[in-house]
């Protein structure tokens, strides 16, 4: 299936600022942080801090995926 990723910030960066990726069926946002890492090693440390949403609605690491969703991936914002 796929699913569209957004990165903001540093994470955009690492893995682009958009981008379509395939993954089996039934993946969840864990299985796609582990691809991307995989795909994209600079992003490792990072990702653990990120926090993810679905179709502008906050998700957790377990949650499934679904062929077409919208996945955001948004790192700790820092300023002063």
């Amino acid at each position: 299936m796929k699913v569209q990723v957004r990165a903001f910030g540093a994470m955009g960066d690492f893995i682009g600022k958009s981008t379509n990726v395939d993954i089996s069926e039934g993946a969840s946002i864990a299985d796609l942080t582990r691809l991307l890492v995989s795909q994209f090693p600079a992003a490792a440390g990072l990702m653990p801090s990120c926090v993810f949403a679905i179709s502008n609605t906050f998700a957790n690491i377990e949650t499934k995926l679904i062929s077409g969703q919208e996945v955001s991936i948004l790192p700790p914002a820092s300023g002063g």
